[in-house]
């Protein structure tokens, strides 16, 4: 497609492939959108269903804690907030259990469920993503053949005293 259509090969994002958030599953609980030039089905998924995913990478370099924030706090906006029954049916669904989410990545998705004030939580935990990516830039400089996205954290531990997310 992005030779046919002279667009870079990174237009489409699918490194969530590589990610322990995918699963096979996701047709099965996703909904079609559109489909472009004849052959690109685009499907999308339910924000409970983006939890569970989230919460499974649950990168600190990357964005997935803020998007966590920014689903739970746009739910919350528009009065339609979201459980923790909702999230663990997805879990359950995609997954079979929680057992791909790390115990204080649960531990702190819950807290957020019960925050009154995910506003502040979302720059708290974007500025604690950015220092991670920092650290983990300062790390790529000198074991760039050894990080993965299994070892990171490891490596932003020692580039950098990370604090706890909240």
């Amino acid at each position: 497609m992005a030779e046919k259509y002279d667009l870079t090969y990174d237009c489409i994002n699918d490194d969530f492939k590589k990610t322990s958030s995918f699963t096979p599953k996701l047709i099965q609980y996703s909904t079609f959108y559109k489909i472009f030039c004849g052959c690109l089905s685009i499907r999308t998924i339910s924000a409970e269903y983006l939890l569970a995913m989230k919460l499974c990478s649950a990168r600190t370099y990357k964005h997935d804690l803020s998007d966590i924030v920014g689903i739970l706090k746009e739910h919350q906006e528009l009065q339609k907030p979201i459980s923790f029954e909702m999230v663990d049916t997805a879990m359950i669904n995609l997954y079979g259990n929680w057992d791909k989410v790390e115990t204080t990545i649960k531990e702190v998705f819950i807290k957020l469920l019960n925050d009154e004030n995910l506003e502040d939580t979302y720059y708290k935990i974007t500025a604690r993503e950015q220092d991670s990516r920092i650290a983990l830039h300062k790390a790529m400089e000198k074991y760039s053949d050894k990080i993965n996205d299994n070892n990171a954290y490891l490596f932003i531990d020692h580039f950098d005293n990370e604090q706890p997310l909240l």
